[in-house]
């Protein structure tokens, strides 16, 4: 997406020369006004993106040095609701947060979809709608410690959050580890606005282990990594209150 940005100051003026020899004056000033106002909608595309990171290694990173702490392996989906036109669900993101047990301190949260605002959304999996994460921390205790549910409604976002939060999902980091902790996956429960349009009313969380679907995508990012991955996963099942 950022290279046809980059691009498109290019394609503008070229639209614009091409107009000018058919149209009139007035009508080049429209095109140029309409053309100005979707280069800086994509703009703003990208700076919403910069501002959420995977937050994922160097895909140069030796791990096999990384003495003082380990790596993490895991995915973030939610469904694909393919009954409807466009494949309703682009436009949710779920959020799970992280947290460090022993600093008490809170990681960057991770999540499902990058830019719920673009036109064209695209995901590395095929039936799901997700994101993959290889982060690396230093050796300790941590959890993933709860979840929201936010969709672009077009005017607004709705955002859904649990009445309680769930019991947290637990994990250790050795010295020199790579571990796949498994699919964290939000299954949408739907519903319908006013006026008959499906809107995403809830979520059902739930840890999968989706090891053959993902740990090919990130040996194909990090080839440095197969052969080293250990599966070590978070409790199956659904992410629920005991």
């Amino acid at each position: 997406m950022q290279r046809v940005i980059m691009d498109m100051p290019l394609m503008i003026s070229a639209a614009i020369r091409h107009a000018a020899d058919h149209v009139g004056k007035t009508e080049v000033v429209a095109l140029a006004i309409e053309a100005l106002r979707w280069f800086l909608f994509a703009l703003v595309l990208v700076g919403l993106a910069a501002c959420e990171s995977t937050a994922n290694i160097d895909k140069g990173l030796d791990a096999s040095t990384q003495l003082d702490g380990g790596l993490i392996i895991f995915t973030v989906t939610h469904d694909k609701d393919t009954e409807h036109f466009g494949r309703s669900g682009g436009n949710v993101k779920l959020f799970v947060t992280m947290r460090d047990t022993v600093k008490g301190a809170e990681l960057p949260r991770v999540f499902s979809n990058m830019e719920t605002l673009s036109p064209v959304m695209t995901s590395p999996f095929d039936n799901v709608w997700g994101r993959y994460y290889v982060r690396q921390l230093p050796v300790g205790r941590y959890e993933f410690s709860g979840w929201t549910l936010e969709q672009n409604t077009g005017v607004g976002i709705n955002t859904i959050t649990p009445r309680k939060a769930p019991p947290p999902l637990t994990f250790e980091v050795a010295a020199g580890s790579v571990s796949y902790l498994g699919s964290i996956h939000g299954e949408l429960v739907w519903g319908k606005n006013l006026f008959g349009i499906p809107l995403a009313s809830g979520a059902v969380p739930q840890v999968r282990n989706e090891a053959e679907r993902d740990l090919p995508l990130i040996w194909k990012e990090y080839p440095q990594l197969r052969g080293k991955v250990e599966i070590r996963l978070l409790p199956e099942g659904r992410w629920l209150i005991d």
